[in-house]
Order: structure tokens, then sequence, then C-alpha cells
């Protein structure tokens, strides 16, 4: 037990599974509270601004796949404090069920992501597209991981013990 501070190895695994669970419900408080969104009709050339991020809609382009037909747009994102990005998100028609299909392009950030959806074409080429914010996404992952290493040091130290009658 010198090790681990005179506790068990359970013990410190429940610690850290509940604080873990902790962070996690902080973290889809926050989400919930700091998110926010925007949807845009854009041109080739139009900007749109979301916090303090700027989309550039480059353009969309009809992209062939094996399975599915897609008009991908290409947008550039432009952080502060960050290098700019160049986001794909993709509206897809799949051939075998006609169905169609959203693809998001994300940027992952430790603040928070970015994610960029395609809406519908509109007249003119233009394109309506979804923005958004999602703030602390980074909590809920830590979250999860502090709680999955609170139960392999649950696990460990239970494995230690022998049961006794």
């Amino acid at each position: 037990h010198r090790a681990t501070g005179g506790l068990p190895l359970a013990a410190w695994g429940m610690g850290c599974a509940h604080i873990g669970l902790a962070i996690g419900v902080a973290g889809m408080g926050l989400v919930s509270a700091y998110q926010s969104e925007k949807t845009v009709a854009m041109q080739a050339g139009d900007s749109a601004s979301l916090g303090r991020h700027e989309f550039i809609f480059r353009g969309a382009e009809e992209v062939p796949a094996s399975n599915y037909s897609a008009m991908r747009g290409t947008l550039e994102l432009k952080t502060q404090g960050r290098e700019p990005a160049i986001l794909l998100p993709e509206k897809r028609i799949y051939r075998s069920s006609r169905m169609t299909m959203t693809e998001s392009a994300i940027r992952y950030g430790f603040t928070g992501d970015v994610y960029v959806a395609m809406g519908e074409p509109l007249p003119e080429g233009a394109w309506s597209v979804q923005l958004y914010l999602k703030p602390f996404v980074g909590w809920l992952w830590g979250g999860a991981l502090l709680m999955a290493l609170g139960g392999l040091l649950a696990a460990l130290g239970c494995r230690n013990q022998v049961a006794r009658p």
C-alpha cells in the first residue's frame, strides 16, 4: 500500500472513476450551455463568422464514389491563433437505397470542436451551410477516460484480493 499512499488500489480506482463521472457531467452541461450554431446561405467566396471563427466557402463540386455520389463543399476555416484549415463536408446520395446523408466536417480542438455540414442546394449555385461550435467536448472524453482508468484500477485492485470464507 506504500505506492498508493496507504489506500488499496480499488479505492484509487473508485475515486478516479467518480472524478471522471463529475468531469463528464460538467462537460455535458458546459457543451449544452455554450454551444452555438448558425445556418447561412453561401456562394463561392462568401464568408460567415461564428464566435472567433471565420468560414470562407470556396465552392462545391460533385464527387463520385463506388456506392454513392456526393456534393462536397470546400470551406476554409480561420481561427484566431491557429493555422487555417480546409473543411470538406459532403451531401451524399447512396445509389442502392436512394437515401441522402450528410457527412459533417469536423475540426477538433483543445477548447472545443467545430462542425460544418452541407444543407440543401439553393438557387444560383448557393448552398445552405450549417456551422456549429461545441466547446468543452474534450471534457466528455476526459471524463470517459478517467472512468475507464478507474475501472481498470479497481479491477486490478480486486484481482489481488483472495476470497476468504
